[in-house]
């Protein structure tokens, strides 16, 4: 995936310094901005030449206030909870060691019990380019587009 920021595409690239565990902090990288997330699960692989190192985690968006007072700058600092009721992602690790968002290759309308149409995910889950920094919760807004 290519980046809007610098920060970004080189945190792409970064592998963990430690032990990924339940509790730990990451950042969701996107074009620009940087979102704030506590890994929630780890799932380890059970077999082959990865045996035991880390295959999937999944993710909880935090909720990040921001502290700073500068308005809309560059200058952000933030003071992160975690979010019982954030969003969850999955992230799993390629080839090189990145950890990349899976989705579902699409979606179907079902009713629900209330006969209302909802979207919902089907068929087999793909890795998209977008990558996650592990062992450091960070957050940032691009004011610029």
């Amino acid at each position: 995936m290519t980046y809007g920021s610098a920060f970004n595409w080189i945190y792409s690239n970064t592998k963990p310094a430690e032990p990924v565990k339940v509790g730990m902090g990451a950042t969701e990288l996107f074009w620009s901005d940087r979102h704030a997330v506590t890994i929630i699960a780890v799932r380890y692989f059970k077999s082959g030449k990865r045996k035991g190192q880390v295959k999937e985690v999944d993710v909880q968006t935090d909720t990040a206030t921001r502290v700073d007072g500068f308005g809309m700058s560059d200058q952000q600092t933030y003071e992160y909870t975690r979010d019982p009721y954030g969003i969850v992602s999955t992230y799993r690790v390629d080839a090189k060691g990145r950890y990349r968002r899976l989705e579902p290759a699409g979606t179907t309308s079902v009713q629900d019990w209330d006969g209302v149409w909802v979207e919902v995910p089907y068929g087999p889950y793909r890795m998209t380019p977008q990558t996650l920094l592990v062992g450091s919760r960070r957050q940032y807004y691009d004011f610029s587009f």
